[in-house]
């Protein structure tokens, strides 16, 4: 019970945050438009972006809609049928929700994503792409150490079988 609450919690904040963020953008700021935050290493600047991560297949239009709801609805089910024990990956998976979700609601609502931290050297993006980055590294992680702990229990196993030991 805990991992779908924990789940469900991360998925709103995430969506909530990046919806709160976006529109305080359109309210202050005109398309293209941009402000100084930190000089050049960070400026907020409005950019309608109707591609996909860093503006890629912005012709895609309705598959990207598609495939967003087909993602976000797969995580949001097996998060909440499913009591993963790991919360680091249900941690994760909840950031990939509320970050999809909430980009999913811009490519409905305007039919373009709406970005705007832009940092020196790379693609305008938002705090839903933000929630999806950590969202993923997360999930990788988790997997990194289950792996490591699987491998670590299989040669513990190994070793007492080597000598001789009962290894429950």
């Amino acid at each position: 019970m805990a991992a779908r609450i924990l789940f469900v919690v991360v998925a709103v904040l995430s969506f909530a945050i990046d919806r709160v963020t976006k529109l305080l953008v359109q309210e202050e700021l005109q398309p293209g438009e941009h402000v100084r935050v930190f000089g050049e290493w960070l400026q907020l600047r409005y950019v309608e972006n109707r591609g996909i991560a860093f503006g890629l297949f912005s012709d895609l239009g309705l598959v990207v809609v598609f495939g967003t709801l087909v993602v976000g609805g797969l995580l949001l089910f097996f998060m909440l049928h499913v009591e993963p024990e790991d919360l680091l990956t249900v941690a994760g998976g909840a950031l990939i929700t509320g970050g999809a979700f909430g980009n999913l609601v811009d490519r409905v609502q305007y039919r373009y994503v709406i970005d705007f931290i832009q940092l020196p050297r790379w693609p305008t993006f938002n705090v839903a792409d933000i929630a999806i980055t950590l969202g993923v590294i997360a999930v990788l992680a988790a997997q990194v150490v289950a792996m490591r702990a699987e491998s670590r229990a299989a040669r513990l196993e190994s070793d007492a079988a080597t000598r001789g030991e009962d290894p429950s």
